[in-house]
């Protein structure tokens, strides 16, 4: 399990602070992904990051916000299938990042570009096979002004970030 990504894992405290159906919508390569701004902190410029040895691919490294170090989560690892994930580009460590913060504490996820804050209330909820979709980090997906948003379960992510584990662990083949 990773070290720098752990949580007492309790799906419902993070159930009952989400209250609201406005989002941010941000890109991850050509695919527009929702994140309830119950969770959003902020967004913020990608500080200075420092690499984490044998961490997983997915985390970027350590930042210092609010003088706190955070993890800077790589999103597009738990969202883009595997196919997708090895065609885009690495993400930019000078761009930005939403600082989100739930029951859990709080991290940075990294993304390519923020679309603008949606009201998502009121829409209905589509079933869509897309594989940027997987069921395990998306609550829903909806259509946003003809674009097709998921929106991107913050508990879920977090589940598979603080289980996942590391590339020293992947490589001698074990599990903690």
């Amino acid at each position: 399990m990773s070290d720098v990504v752990t949580a007492t894992w309790s799906a419902q405290a993070d159930e009952l602070t989400h209250t609201t159906s406005r989002a941010l919508l941000f890109l991850l390569g050509n695919t527009t992904y929702g994140l309830s701004v119950d969770y959003v902190e902020r967004v913020i410029e990608v500080p200075a990051v420092v690499p984490v040895p044998r961490a997983s691919d997915w985390l970027l490294g350590l930042a210092v916000y609010e003088s706190t170090p955070l993890p800077l989560i790589d999103p597009r690892y738990f969202l883009l299938p595997a196919q997708k994930l090895s065609e885009a580009p690495a993400p930019s460590l000078a761009g930005r990042a939403i600082v989100v913060s739930c029951a859990h504490g709080r991290l940075l996820l990294a993304v390519d570009q923020l679309v603008t804050i949606s009201d998502l209330s009121g829409r209905q909820p589509i079933a869509t096979d897309r594989p940027e979709f997987p069921d395990q980090y998306i609550e829903f997906a909806c259509k946003a002004d003809e674009t097709i948003v998921g929106v991107v379960s913050v508990p879920g992510l977090l589940k598979a970030a603080a289980t996942h584990p590391t590339q020293q662990d992947q490589q001698s083949g074990e599990l903690h």
